[in-house]
Order: C-alpha cells, then sequence, then structure tokens
C-alpha cells in the first residue's frame, strides 16, 4: 500500500506539474503575440511608406504564426485549420533575410524572385507537414521515423541557410555603416534574433533525431526567451519611435560640437579627399581616414553622415573614386588605358565593385562612357571590358 500510494501521488504531482507547465507556456505565448501584434501595427502605422517597415510587420506576424503553430498542431488538434499557421511560420526565415537586406542594403530592391523564393518555401514548410500526417497512418514505425526526420531535416534546413544570409547582410556592412542607430541595431537586436533562430532550428533537429517530442519545460523556456526578446524590442520602439527603424536616416547628435569646428572639420576632410586624394589608397577604411584627420572614427561617421548625407562609408569613397575615373576615362593621356588599370589606380582592387559603382552613378558601364564622351574622330576602338 505505501508503495502503491507513493506511485499514485507522483503520478498526481507529475500531472499537476505539467499541466502547470502547459499554462505558463501558453501565458508567455500569448504574451510575446500581443507584444508582436503591436509591433505590427506600429510599424505598419508609422513605417509603411518604407521597405524595412513593410517586411518588419509581415516578420512580426510570422513569429505570432510560429508561436501559434505548436499548441494548434500538438494540443489543440486544429487539422487543416493549423496549415495557415505552419505556412506564416514558414515564412519567419524567408523574411528575415529579406529584412536583413532591406534594413542594411540601402540599394536592395525588393523584386519579384523575392516572392517566388518565399512561396517556395512556404511550400516546402507546409508539404512537409503534410507529409507527416499521411505517413502517420498505414506506414511501419521504422520508416515512419525515417520519413519524419527527413520531414524535420529539410524545413529545418531551410530555416539554417536563410537565418544564415541574414546574418550575413546584417555583419557585412557594419564597419562601413555610418548611420550610428542602425549599427547598434544590428547587433542588439537583428543578430540576437538570429542567433535564436539557429538555436532553435539546431534544438528541433536534435529533438527530432532522438525520435520523441520536446519536453514541455523546453517549449515553455523557448517562448520566455521569444517574449524577452519581443519585450525589449517593443520598449526599444515605443522610446525611440519614429527615428529607431534603421531604414529611416537619421542625424547624429553633434549638440556638442560647435559650427566653427564642423566647418574645419568638413573642410579638413574635403582637403585629404579633393587636394590629396586619399581614397586611391584600396585600403582606406574610416579608422585610417579618421587618424589623418586626427579625429574619433564615431565623429567622423557623425560628420560624413550628419553634414554630407552619406549612409555607408563606402558610398562617400565611391562619389571621389568614380568622379575621378570618370576623368580618366576621357582625358587625352589616359584615354587608352585599360578599364581595369584606371579602376585599380583610384584605389579599386577589382573590376567587379568599380563597373557597380560607376553604373549606380552614372547609369552606363565604364566603357560605354568612354565611349559617349569621345568624339567621332577620336573613338578608339578600345578593347577594354566592362
Amino acid at each position: 500500500m505505501p508503495l502503491l500510494s507513493r506511485r499514485v501521488f507522483d503520478a498526481l504531482w507529475n500531472s499537476t506539474r505539467e499541466h502547470a507547465m502547459h499554462t505558463v507556456d501558453l501565458i508567455l505565448r500569448f504574451a510575446a503575440i500581443t507584444q508582436l501584434a503591436l509591433i505590427a501595427v506600429l510599424l505598419l502605422k508609422d513605417h509603411r511608406d518604407k521597405l524595412g517597415g513593410i517586411l518588419a510587420a509581415p516578420f512580426a506576424l510570422s513569429i505570432i504564426c510560429y508561436l501559434l503553430a505548436t499548441p494548434a498542431v500538438r494540443y489543440w488538434q486544429w487539422g487543416a485549420w493549423s496549415y495557415p499557421l505552419v505556412a506564416g511560420a514558414g515564412a519567419a526565415p524567408v523574411l528575415f533575410w529579406l529584412l536583413a537586406k532591406s534594413l542594411f542594403e540601402d540599394s536592395f530592391r525588393f523584386r519579384s524572385h523575392h516572392v517566388f523564393i518565399l512561396f517556395i518555401v512556404v511550400a516546402i514548410d507546409v508539404g512537409m507537414e503534410l507529409l507527416k500526417e499521411v505517413n502517420n497512418t498505414g506506414v511501419q514505425a521504422t520508416d515512419r521515423g525515417l520519413a519524419d526526420h527527413v520531414k524535420v531535416l529539410i524545413p529545418q534546413s531551410l530555416v539554417l541557410t536563410f537565418v544564415f544570409l541574414g546574418l550575413f547582410y546584417t555583419i557585412k556592412d557594419w564597419r562601413t555603416d555610418l548611420v550610428e542607430g542602425r549599427r547598434r541595431f544590428r547587433f542588439e537586436m537583428l543578430a540576437t534574433t538570429g542567433i535564436y533562430m539557429i538555436v532553435i532550428a539546431a534544438g528541433t533537429l536534435v529533438i527530432a533525431g532522438s525520435g520523441r517530442p520536446a519536453p514541455i519545460s523546453v517549449q515553455t523556456l523557448n517562448a520566455a526567451i521569444i517574449f524577452i526578446i519581443v519585450f525589449i524590442f517593443n520598449v526599444r520602439l515605443l522610446t525611440l519611435h519614429a527615428g529607431f527603424l534603421p531604414a529611416v536616416a537619421r542625424k547624429s547628435r553633434v549638440s556638442d560640437v560647435s559650427n566653427d569646428d564642423r566647418s574645419k572639420d568638413i573642410k579638413d576632410l574635403q582637403r585629404l579627399m579633393e587636394e590629396e586624394h586619399v581614397f586611391i589608397e584600396g585600403d582606406l577604411t574610416i579608422c585610417k581616414l579618421a587618424e589623418k584627420l586626427g579625429q574619433h572614427e564615431y565623429k567622423l561617421r557623425q560628420l560624413i553622415n550628419a553634414f554630407l548625407g552619406y549612409r555607408n562609408f563606402n558610398d562617400f569613397l565611391n562619389q571621389y573614386r568614380i568622379a575621378e575615373a570618370a576623368k580618366r576615362l576621357v582625358h587625352a593621356d589616359s584615354r587608352r588605358l585599360p578599364v581595369l588599370t584606371i579602376a585599380m589606380d583610384v584605389g579599386y582592387r577589382t573590376l567587379r565593385p568599380f563597373n557597380k559603382a560607376f553604373k549606380e552613378i552614372h547609369g552606363v558601364t565604364p566603357t560605354e562612357y568612354r565611349r559617349s564622351k569621345a568624339s567621332p574622330a577620336s573613338n578608339p576602338q578600345s578593347a577594354d571590358t566592362a
């Protein structure tokens, strides 16, 4: 009898504990969903005219779908009604990638092929979920276990691929980014979100390999971490409102610098660029340029961003380098030089970034520019390629 009583007590205790964990899990999920819904509304209200805001709102909605999909499939037995949630959750990694590109790549434009990629990834995710349901009946246990592993492996591999791509664009131009708020945002929120998405995907693969569902304690911890991340983001969004979205250019705080000092700094910078031509140094960075000016790097960032209007240091350099290259392409002393030679002379290490920057500024390739500026009598049959 004591042994039986002990077993009954343990069963009741485990049942009560599991029920309590389920309750906490649902509370955290719906608390995070409320925060995400508020984020989506604020972004669409204040930033619907900006691509970053347009993409951030659906990303928030995709996380809502992720938070709802697990209980809908596993506990609520919604059946076919859960597939829209699965589709929304499947869109999250692609939307994360596109959000990173829109926020941190100033030349990014949303194209039809991005919609196609999003559709394919969502279709694969929903298809894998449908196959799980089909194979749950009429398939031997060993075959079903292998099939289930494959159906988890494919979607989670896609998650890892697109989240890594998003992190790549988050980190790629961090050093040349001149918008201070955007530089902080890269690591404060987006990198944190991406890294945690990787942790979730990796954890899902590990749990799938064990052949058992995720323990309720793991699900609750997951919901708690998502709630914390979302809550912090919401606080930042409400505190900094319109100026927080990095896609919006905002002036740096330079009230601690007098007008005379700013004017002198700008003149010194222009002298280095226009008279000394320091931009032709192929390894020139904002740190090295700050050293040449005898300034702190962060002050030079503020100067170029707030007073000269550039958001990226490479764009700032390109203006000088391309202007110099355009002169050399048509000058009598250098118009027969190969395009590659001119590109390297003005600071580029390869032809590709030079061609891209030149076309962005002039609308044509360097060779086309040279031909358009040459007179019919002096137009050489150039062997340049661009």
